[in-house]
């Protein structure tokens, strides 16, 4: 289970979604991976100490994470968004834009966005 500033965190609101995916990890003998995914994060409310905290039969084991919220600096380090393709088959049309900042695996786990929007109006017909 997941805990923050030392109280266990319900996953059953839309704040905290908290996963478990099965990952084999070759440097390692880890095999699957857990993760916390926090919904609009606020600094005011956000900040603090998480912790991971795994029941083994033997002894329990906990992970602590300091957690600060920091603005994003993602407008920055992004390029304007492209015009809009031209609307394909299936009525969808795309955008896109690069990251510029050297950073951009490590901070965002990306280096360009695609965006995508409908062709089609409220009468189901193409634009």
């Amino acid at each position: 289970h997941w805990e923050k500033d030392g109280e266990e965190i319900d996953d059953e609101g839309s704040k905290y979604n908290m996963t478990e995916h099965d990952h084999i990890d070759q440097r390692s003998d880890i095999s699957d991976q857990r993760r916390l995914v926090i919904n609009d994060l606020n600094k005011d409310t956000d900040d603090g100490i998480y912790r991971c905290v795994a029941d083994l039969s033997y002894c329990p084991i906990a992970v602590r994470f300091n957690v600060v919220i920091e603005k994003s600096t993602k407008d920055q380090d992004f390029t304007e968004w492209t015009a809009f393709s031209v609307c394909d088959k299936q009525g969808n049309r795309f955008r896109f834009r690069a990251c510029t900042n050297s950073n951009c695996i490590d901070r965002y786990g990306i280096v360009y966005e695609v965006d995508t929007d409908t062709c089609i109006d409220e009468n189901n017909e193409l634009l």
